[in-house]
């Protein structure tokens, strides 16, 4: 449940658990419908009205994110900084921000991800080439975001007006997306990835 919801948080941030087998997609479709429902008795999970919070007051109590980051150093706190908080407001999604400098995250990322017991609920600004992302993708580290884009009508949105970001964002082993773009219009990046969600 809990990774679904980070999806979500994602996708409004514009600014993730992935079954193999026959038998084994059916009985994770269950679970996860379950799981979804259970959501919405719950926490009013929603994701429809993107004018209304993700969840309700409970919800914003009882569930919150780690995201793990790595950024300049020049730059403010992610928990600290004013969007974040808008967001929050808005969302009522709580995430704790893990900042870390680039040159530690290029030392630890690694470690992060063969860690099983103890990954953030996603990575941010994780700067992974084509080659990682299969090789995490393969050992089940990474989860498929294009198998919720149901819940991310924003981003759906924007992959099928931009058939040129979503085949850049495609993994070319089995097809499906691993991450979400940063998008710059004036040529200065060409839409690097930078959030993905671990199991």
């Amino acid at each position: 449940m809990k990774k679904l919801l980070v999806l979500i948080l994602a996708a409004l941030m514009i600014l993730t658990a992935a079954a193999c087998g026959g038998g084994d997609k059916k009985a994770a479709a269950k679970q996860e419908s379950a799981g979804v429902d259970k959501l919405v008795e719950e926490y009013g999970f929603q994701w429809q009205d993107t004018k209304a919070p993700i969840l309700n007051e409970k919800g914003a109590k009882e569930l919150s994110f780690s995201i793990y980051s790595s950024k300049n150093a020049s730059a403010l706190d992610y928990n600290d900084m004013k969007i974040m908080q808008d967001l929050f407001a808005s969302t009522n999604v709580f995430v704790s921000w893990e900042n870390v400098s680039e040159s530690v995250y290029s030392q630890q990322k690694n470690l992060i991800f063969g860690n099983a017991d103890n990954r953030p609920d996603a990575i941010y600004h994780a700067g992974m080439g084509a080659g990682e992302i299969i090789k995490y993708a393969k050992r089940k580290v990474l989860l498929p975001i294009s198998d919720y884009l149901e819940y991310m009508p924003n981003f759906s949105k924007i992959l099928e007006e931009r058939p040129d970001i979503k085949n850049q964002l495609i993994n070319v082993e089995d097809g499906k997306i691993y991450s979400l773009p940063r998008i710059e219009e004036m040529g200065l990046l060409q839409n690097p990835n930078i959030l993905f969600s671990c199991s």
